[in-house]
């Protein structure tokens, strides 16, 4: 079935009947221009712009903006990658490209197609598949694409958009020397760097994690390059386009990609809820002799004219069966199925799914009849105001002692912080969960399975990113003109500070009492911060 839908808000796939077949289409998506979600609408832009132009009269008022240096054009890495101890697999998708027609209703895109949206202003990177998973478990990490300063930054807003959002979203602003600014926007709520507007960030370091904060409709990245002069620039090279690339390395215009294969019980393939639930992946490893396999394969930029050459490996390499995936259109992103039944008696050990397609071959690896102690089904983390909470689900147990929970700062060196107990044999499935009552800001998590004679087994490492709750206060007015009177605060208050823009203290009040003396202060944007030992909360307001 071939549909067109809203922007990475994948269809529900229709499962094909229980008997042999070759690869069917489970589900496709592409971009339907007239319904797209503008990621920055003018009211919004004109809010983060204004925004922006404060903080840089703010930080050049201070000394403190950085000069612009080059005459030479600053180029781009690509301003994604994958968070540590992530499987080296593909990962995203590029949806939509800069609209260099701004003037008119007509797209027009670098390479004169019309991959965009009227009057789109940046590169829209989405995250396949299971974009809302990955977006959870912080797999895709948003990177400084070239050196600068940040002049803008928000953190904060929801980031399970599903469509228009009355809020700006979760942002980084990035000025170069050569006076470009870059823009990353819809950020995971919580991710984006603890820097602040005035720091310097190099290439390749981190900003924050993709999520779909503001007006989006699925986890991705929004990337926009703007001139000093605030001109919209597309950093690609194309026909319609006729610039020096402002890549380091620029991708194609289409990418055909193979991006995951995963074998499933027949009719128990992957959930893709509605918008924002997470997608379940339920990829299964263990089968038995005469088992009915539903062998998945996921891809984007398929075209017409591109074939896939499947296999199945038995344990001694030979070939069980083969088949091909012919293409006979373009789709943008999709997931193909084939059902095939394993032979009885089937030989016991470790299968091999392989497919190969334009150049790329990847592969995953099944079991058959071999007794596994645990067969994971599920591992994931959820960070709250007060812990990490791990859960996971097993399918099979068998001979399982216990499980180790493993923690780390690097995603190197673990150690452990917990042990649960098995469940020791069970065909059932058995769910287990896990809170991290002492947190890392930035924790690396994995599982240790332990068999009963002692062998182990370690999961696939998750991160989690957990910010140390604010005490819930208030205060008012905002806007204010003399005195700023706060309330709510349950903890003991010992220093309230006020920072300006650039995070410089202008002014301290020692607690003795519930209001500020500001009238000092010219007008602006500044902070007040309020410190109890070691917790600091900051909130801004404007002065009149």
């Amino acid at each position: 079935m071939k549909k067109t839908i809203t922007y990475l808000c994948l269809l529900l796939p229709t499962f094909i009947t229980a008997q042999q077949n070759q690869s069917r289409l489970m589900y496709s998506s592409s971009i339907q221009p007239n319904q797209q979600i503008e990621c920055i609408p003018k009211e919004i832009r004109a809010f983060v712009d204004k925004e922006m132009e404060q903080n840089l009269s703010m930080l050049k008022a201070s000394s403190k903006l950085n000069l612009q240096t080059r005459s030479v054009d600053v180029l781009f890495d690509w301003p994604l990658r994958l968070a540590s101890g992530r499987p080296n697999l593909p990962y995203h998708v590029t949806g939509n490209y800069v609209d260099l027609d701004q003037a008119t209703s007509a797209i027009t895109d670098y390479n004169c197609g019309t991959q965009s949206y009227n009057n789109h202003s940046g590169i829209d990177i989405g995250l396949t598949p299971f974009g809302w998973k990955k977006m959870d478990d912080n797999d895709v990490e948003i990177i400084a694409a070239a050196e600068g300063q940040i002049i803008g930054r928000r953190d904060g807003d929801f980031d399970r958009n599903c469509g228009a959002s009355a809020v700006p979203g979760n942002y980084i602003f990035v000025q170069h020397s050569d006076g470009t600014k870059a823009y990353y926007y819809h950020m995971k709520n919580g991710s984006v760097t603890s820097k602040v507007v005035g720091d310097n960030v190099s290439r390749g370091e981190y900003l924050g994690v993709v999520g779909s904060s503001g007006n989006s409709s699925g986890p991705h990245l929004h990337f926009e390059v703007r001139s000093s002069t605030n001109a919209l620039i597309d950093p690609y090279n194309g026909t319609c386009n006729n610039i020096t690339s402002r890549w380091t390395s620029q991708r194609p215009y289409r990418e055909p990609t193979i991006h995951l294969l995963s074998t499933h019980a027949h009719q128990t393939g992957p959930i893709f809820p509605s918008c924002p639930t997470t997608e379940t992946p339920r990829i299964k490893t263990n089968f038995q002799s005469g088992d009915l396999v539903d062998f998945f394969s996921y891809f984007h930029d398929q075209d017409n004219g591109h074939s896939v050459a499947h296999r199945i490996y038995r344990p001694n390499n030979s070939i069980y069966n083969q088949w091909a995936s012919n293409f006979t259109s373009y789709i943008q992103v999709s997931l193909w199925a084939a059902s095939w039944y394993l032979p009885t008696p089937a030989p016991q050990g470790t299968w091999r799914y392989e497919a190969t397609y334009q150049g790329q071959t990847v592969s995953t690896n099944f079991t058959v009849n071999v007794s596994l102690p645990v067969e994971l089904l599920n591992f994931n983390i959820f960070p709250t105001k007060k812990s990490v909470e791990l859960a996971w689900e097993t399918a099979t147990e068998r001979n399982n002692a216990y499980f180790i929970i493993e923690r780390s700062s690097n995603g190197e060196k673990f150690e452990e912080i917990s042990r649960m107990k098995g469940a020791g044999n069970s065909e059932n499935n058995i769910k287990y969960s896990f809170s991290d009552t002492n947190p890392l800001p930035l924790g690396y998590y994995r599982l240790k399975q332990v068999d009963d004679d002692g062998q182990e087994k370690n999961s696939h490492i998750l991160t989690a990113r957990w910010h140390q709750p604010s005490d819930v206060w208030s205060f008012y007015p905002n806007p204010v003109k003399d005195k700023i009177v706060i309330s709510g605060s349950n903890t003991e208050i010992r220093e309230i500070r006020i920072l300006n823009g650039v995070g410089q203290v202008v002014l301290t009040h020692e607690n003795n009492g519930n209001e500020v003396d500001v009238s000092p202060l010219v007008s602006g944007i500044y902070f007040i911060e309020l410190s109890s030992g070691l917790n600091k909360s900051i909130k801004k307001f404007v002065k009149r």
